[in-house]
């Protein structure tokens, strides 16, 4: 049986937010890398609509299984990622353990 530890792929976590005082979203799956390059997080107000990238200076890694918006502290209801929003991560995961 071949060795997985290095098995890597992409993935998407989508979030919906009710709570105006959430501040850090956790992933189903841990990325593989916190370098923000290799990921990206977008925004859209309906499942039809178009999507809108959060610029890379707008969010980052807590850790390998956490996102937050900067500057930290900043609720996913603050600013441009109004209630009701739709949020996706898409990045690439590390095998799970």
């Amino acid at each position: 049986m071949p060795n997985a530890k290095d098995v890597e792929g992409p993935v998407w976590d989508e979030f919906l937010f009710n709570d105006a005082k959430q501040a850090s979203a956790h992933l189903a799956f841990a990325a593989a890398s916190l370098d923000k390059s290799k990921a990206r997080l977008t925004v859209r107000m309906r499942n039809d609509a178009g999507a809108s990238v959060v610029p890379p200076g707008g969010w980052e890694f807590a850790d390998a299984r956490t996102i937050r918006l900067l500057p930290p502290g900043k609720t996913f209801q603050a600013g441009a990622l109004p209630f009701g929003a739709k949020i996706e991560l898409q990045a690439v995961a590390a095998r799970a353990r």
